[in-house]
């Protein structure tokens, strides 16, 4: 009996030590809002393992933002964890957000798109690398007097056919990508947000053109 307590104690042990260094093995990966923003009071996280699909995501991220809450979200991709702030927006306030001098982006599943209309095109996610490397090389890009580049603001949108595991493979490869820009260039270099849309702003008309000059609804104040 002694004996067979003491084979069950080693087994126990053995997994033991298995889990713990499974675990400590485990590489974490952060945004750098989500370093900045963690340890305040009213922030909440979501783990994207406790979901279904991306509209559940959604309707707890915008119940937390009706809170004020600061949403952090992570998931585990292979052998690492990621971390980043989500935004969304509050339905029941109907909120409408401007932002200004910002680098866009329009993520759909895990797609890339850019320009409109028959002047839209798609790429791939692992392709986000180019998309960067390439506004980092356009000067105006950058804020002013600054060699950091304007805030990257990301509209993101995955339909409910999709995994759950296309949203951490997107978020993987955004969260992966400025992570290694900002390590090389210097934190802060390119900082973003991700903002969780329900629909795809891709899809949306381009602004209209600058009116031309002597056009009857231009006017000039004398």
């Amino acid at each position: 009996m002694r004996s067979l307590f003491l084979s069950f104690t080693c087994l126990f042990l053995i997994f033991s030590c298995v889990e713990n260094s499974s675990s400590a093995s485990m590489h974490k990966v952060f945004s750098h809002e989500f370093i900045k923003l963690r340890n305040s009071s009213d922030f909440d996280i979501i783990d994207l393992d406790s979901i279904t699909n991306y509209s559940e995501l959604l309707k707890k991220m915008n119940l937390l933002n009706c809170e004020d809450k600061i949403v952090g979200i992570q998931f585990k991709w292979e052998n690492t964890q990621y971390h980043l702030i989500g935004i969304s927006g509050c339905p029941a306030l109907g909120e409408i957000a401007c932002y200004f001098n910002r680098n866009h982006l329009y993520i759909k599943n895990d797609s890339i798109y850019s320009g409109f209309g028959k002047e839209r095109t798609q790429q791939p996610i692992e392709d986000l690398h180019l998309v960067l490397e390439s506004i980092m090389e356009t000067p105006y890009k950058y804020r002013y007097d600054s060699h950091k580049l304007n805030q990257a603001l990301i509209s993101f949108h995955v339909t409910d056919d999709q995994p759950v595991t296309t949203i951490s493979r997107t978020l993987k490869e955004i969260v992966s990508e400025f992570y290694r820009i900002n390590l090389t260039k210097g934190a802060g270099f390119f900082e973003y947000d991700v903002l969780f849309e329900d629909h795809d702003v891709s899809l949306l008309p381009p602004p209209p053109p600058p009116p031309l000059q002597g056009d009857e609804n231009i006017y000039t104040l004398n």
